[in-house]
């Protein structure tokens, strides 16, 4: 494990203790405190670790002490958690996640009690009210704009136009969250536009590489009808001798069936190294926003984009 691999899990580690002791005991709700110990314990990637640690870890790199930014991380990874609990809801999946161990009965209220805990959260900053109120507004913002395009979303969908809507879902669900987490970190440290600004598109685009790589290493979805980057594209490759053959796939009920033949097709048609690619240039996009800041922030903050 590397020193920023290490920076990244212990922060979580802190953030986690914060949850434990400030928030959890004061709202004596098992199925809360289920949920938060099912994500702390289970094994996640660098790329997620860090993506948990956003606020704190950008709050940091301006020069703020860590400790202050743990209510403001602890709201995020909740409303993280909460949106989880969403997903599976809408998606019926998770269901040997601990919130569904009752079904929806369960599963709704957990997700309602996680978003309640994240706002209780700020209530533990040492900021004034006009800092509070900007960050209610961004989180309040972000989550209304991803549960919107949750709303609107098509999983099974190759018509025309396919690819242009799957942006703008990956950019309202993700990408705009999490821009919204890396200028609360900001926003908490100081209140300089431009530089916020900075900030936020280096989390949009950080956003946008975090959710086409996780398209790219997780095909299984095909099995359940759900289309993510590298289908779609593959769809849009009209022309490509193995694209009639791909169709014909999609359209048998037996679809989970054939996921080893979806997967050789995809890896046949570029599909997947063109879906790692783009996911690499939004990684670099990112780095790129970063230019508008000081260079120590640069030096901080890049190589978790880089690990």
């Amino acid at each position: 494990m590397t020193g920023i691999q290490t920076q990244a899990q212990f922060a979580l580690q802190e953030t986690y203790r914060f949850i434990d002791t400030h928030l959890l005991p004061a709202l004596d709700w098992p199925a809360l405190s289920a949920a938060v110990a099912f994500r702390r314990n289970t094994p996640r990637p660098n790329t997620a670790v860090f993506s948990d640690t956003l606020p704190l870890v950008v709050y940091q790199a301006l020069g703020g002490e860590p400790v202050d930014a743990l209510p403001l991380n602890a709201c995020w990874l909740l409303h993280l958690l909460a949106a989880r609990v969403f997903d599976d809801i809408q998606d019926e999946e998770g269901g040997d996640h601990p919130w569904h161990q009752d079904g929806l009965r369960q599963a709704l209220p957990t997700g309602i009690g996680l978003q309640a805990a994240a706002t209780l959260s700020l209530a533990h900053l040492s900021c004034g009210a006009e800092t509070l109120a900007a960050l209610l507004e961004v989180f309040g913002r972000a989550t209304a704009v991803a549960a919107r395009a949750q709303s609107l979303e098509t999983v099974s969908d190759l018509a025309d136009g396919a690819l242009d809507r799957y942006f703008a879902h990956i950019g309202a669900t993700t990408a705009e969250v999490f821009g919204a987490g890396t200028w609360a970190g900001g926003r908490l440290y100081h209140n300089e536009a431009e530089r916020l600004e900075a900030l936020y598109n280096f989390g949009y685009n950080f956003g946008l590489y975090v959710a086409i790589l996780d398209d790219c290493l997780d095909l299984a979805d095909v099995a359940h009808g759900r289309f993510r980057l590298p289908v779609l594209y593959a769809a849009s490759l009209q022309e490509h001798p193995a694209h009639p053959e791909l169709l014909v796939l999609f359209a048998q009920p037996t679809r989970a069936q054939h996921v080893d033949q979806v997967q050789r097709l995809l890896s046949e048609m570029g599909a997947v190294i063109w879906s790692a690619n783009l996911a690499t240039a939004f990684r670099q996009k990112a780095v790129d926003a970063l230019q508008a800041l000081p260079q120590s922030v640069q030096e901080a903050l890049i190589p978790y984009v880089s690990t």
